[in-house]
């Protein structure tokens, strides 16, 4: 997959930051309007990849969230995206139920912006 984003980045005539041994985590090219292009990287897979480099589950968590996710190589810096989707099976008091939109606006779902069950 890097190579594709390398070749979209030319395309696009950007250049963007990668992170080293995380290219099987590539999903894509990322932008806001106006800003420049970003490689996305799937955190479930750059967790597997360090896992399948031997660490534990919380070994790579706590190495992959000081070591890429704290990194800031300035506005080039790669994004990292959630693609794990919440299942309700340990809800607990302070997670709003799906329906209450309290301190939450416009379409964006109950919980961290993820769309409602009926929107997927």
């Amino acid at each position: 997959m890097r190579k594709v984003a390398e070749r979209l980045l030319i395309e696009m005539e950007e250049s963007a930051a990668f992170m080293d041994g995380f290219d099987g985590a590539i999903i894509g090219i990322g932008r806001q309007h106006t800003k420049q292009a970003l490689v996305v990287y799937d955190r479930g897979k750059c967790i597997d990849i360090l896992t399948g480099q031997g660490m534990t589950y919380e070994e790579a968590e706590e190495y992959f969230s000081f070591n890429c996710e704290c990194a800031w190589v300035g506005e080039s810096t790669p994004m990292i995206v959630t693609t794990e989707v919440y299942d309700g099976s340990d809800v607990s008091d302070d997670v709003p139920d799906e329906g209450d939109t309290q301190g939450h606006q416009g379409d964006a779902g109950p919980v961290h912006g993820l769309p409602r069950q009926e929107d997927s």
